[in-house]
């Protein structure tokens, strides 16, 4: 059993096919010991620590194989978007939801105080970025210089996205199977101030053709950056070393 603190990390929830590539990955590129950490191995853990002062934040959390998580980070990839709760299960409803909003706090703080480069820091929109409504996306699109279709309360759903941007630190990326093609510099220039209007490190900007010309039609912060390829891990390793 491990006692070494983490120096990298990429934490996801368990089902998520993005986590253990972004983990290989970026392993072979140098990043040396990162691992992938499940919300259960979180969430889960019998020895947790945080301590916020007025001088910062420190977190340690030990993980199962005896490893530690938060003090000695320099880069950390987030995509943990809700916390397990089966823990809770054998305590009354009551008690249940108040736990589980004690968890939900204590994990927006910790996620949101990591040291090092962080991309999907948490904060009060959603525990790896900014979850929207799809009326504040079109407002955030439309500002950022997006082409959009306007939006009223009642609509239905947006169809299906033809086209994805990856939004990372460094760089934008069409999803495939769309990488080999040009990508409008006014697109790729939107997408990008979108993500940093929002506050979002990593974004997928959902774009359909209308009239001729891309259109937006959603965005998440945890897309499929399985679809952005090797491009997409090079930029990460670069700005988390």
């Amino acid at each position: 059993m491990t006692t070494a603190a983490l120096r990298y990390a990429v934490l996801c929830l368990l089902g998520d096919p993005s986590g253990p590539w972004l983990a290989g990955g970026l392993a072979e590129r140098g990043l040396d010991g990162i691992r992938c950490v499940s919300a259960h191995e979180l969430a889960f853990s019998t020895s947790i620590s945080h301590e916020v002062t007025s001088v910062g934040t420190r977190t340690s959390i030990r993980l199962a194989d005896g490893s530690l998580f938060g003090p000695d980070l320099v880069g950390t990839v987030n995509r943990v978007t809700t916390l397990p709760d089966d823990h809770l299960a054998g305590a009354q409803q009551a008690d249940r939801d108040y736990a589980a909003a004690e968890l939900h706090a204590l994990f927006t703080s910790i996620l949101a105080s990591l040291p090092g480069r962080v991309l999907g820091v948490a904060g009060p929109r959603g525990l790896c970025g900014p979850w929207l409504s799809p009326a504040e996306w079109t407002l955030h699109a439309a500002c950022a210089g997006l082409p959009v279709l306007g939006f009223r309360s009642g609509q239905p759903t947006p169809p299906p996205a033809e086209l994805q941007l990856l939004v990372v630190p460094g760089a934008v990326r069409p999803a495939y199977p769309y990488a080999g093609q040009p990508l409008p510099p006014d697109l790729a220039a939107g997408a990008a101030r979108l993500a940093e209007a929002v506050g979002a490190q990593t974004l997928g900007v959902d774009l359909v053709r209308a009239d001729g010309r891309w259109v937006f039609a959603g965005a998440t912060p945890l897309p499929d950056l399985r679809a952005g390829g090797p491009p997409v891990l090079d930029a990460l390793a670069q700005v988390l070393r």
